[in-house]
């Protein structure tokens, strides 16, 4: 429907309120859920394989220019392996030497490593001269222990399940740095495996009616809708949508109120060539609506009861006029 809109909101109680506000001012709306679709390409290897893997890609191509894509790329696969060996240097101080039954780290500790992890990524964007004293494995180790089910979570924090030897033998998965075939193919010899996840996002969505844009005074919606937890390009695309069809709307109801009752052969002749003021002597605006976009406009304002009569006799609804 040309005169519905759709806001995206990441809380529920926050659309029930707009919903709540919006019959405040006249209008109204009806909450529904949907959902949004994602897939993204996972690899799965040992942490000694991705090691070896990522070594052999950051040396790969002779391109000696830094501002390349090529060493941009060599560069990601640098930051990987690089990745790999502090969490590969973790997982062994965590588990050399350990027994079943053992306590690997505590609850406090994890946490510490979380805070320590953004502390780091806080690091590289200011003038830290040493990112790297930041502790940035927690996130990995944490689903590495996890995927690999080898510590047994008890109040005093986390213990060994069954004994590891070899750390790097442990497997992890992360997204897949690239989608090409190459990409696979160079990592055969580490016995990498390739999956695609798929899932469904819900969201909470609160849709409107046509008397959305007759509300006034409408800076108060607008100030509220600023003050929510909506999702960002929903409120953007709604906020444009919203004060274009406000003003061709209110420009439609004034001359219908104007001239009633009105055909809808007139309104659409009025529609095709708006102009406010008159003869564009001054500052103003103009309205080109196609014919089919009035006629579709009237039919969901009769539907909505903002107008009132026959095609040939159009009038406005009850108690409704048109806001500047």
């Amino acid at each position: 429907m040309i005169l519905q809109e759709s806001l995206i909101f990441n809380s529920e109680e926050e659309a029930d309120l707009f919903l709540k506000n919006l019959r405040i001012l006249g209008a109204s709306g009806k909450k529904i859920y949907r959902s949004s679709a994602f897939s993204e390409d996972l690899v799965t290897c040992s942490i000694d394989g991705f090691i070896a893997w990522f070594s052999d890609l950051a040396m790969e191509g002779s391109d000696d220019n830094p501002e390349s894509e090529e060493s941009s790329i060599r560069g990601k696969f640098a930051f990987q392996r690089d990745l790999m060996i502090r969490i590969q240097k973790k997982l062994h101080l965590l588990l050399d030497g350990k027994k079943p039954g053992d306590l690997i780290y505590t609850h406090d500790e994890a946490r510490q490593g979380m805070l320590s992890l953004f502390g780091r990524i806080q690091a590289m964007h200011t003038d830290d001269p040493n990112p790297e004293t930041y502790d940035d494995t927690w996130v990995a180790i944490t689903i590495i222990m996890k995927d690999n089910d080898i510590v047994e979570e008890t109040q005093n924090g986390f213990l060994l399940k069954k004994e590891v030897e070899n750390a790097g033998s442990l497997l992890y998965e992360i997204r897949s740095l690239s989608e090409e075939i190459a990409f696979r193919e160079s990592g055969s010899a580490y016995n990498p495996v390739f999956s695609t996840h798929y899932y469904l996002e819900p969201e909470c969505v609160v849709v409107t009616d046509p008397r959305l844009y007759l509300c006034d005074p409408y800076d108060y919606l607008i100030d509220d809708l600023e003050e929510m937890n909506l999702d960002p390009d929903s409120f953007d695309q709604f906020y444009k949508n919203y004060l274009t069809k406000r003003k061709v709307l209110n420009a439609m109801m004034e001359v219908i109120g104007t001239k009633a009752p009105i055909s809808l052969e007139e309104l659409v002749r009025a529609m095709k060539d708006y102009a406010d003021p008159p003869g564009g002597e001054t500052d103003g605006y103009s309205i080109a609506l196609d014919p089919l976009v009035t006629k579709m406009i009237v039919s969901e304002l009769q539907k909505a009861k903002i107008l009132t009569g026959s095609d040939r006799k159009i009038r406005l609804g009850k108690d409704v006029k048109p806001n500047r």
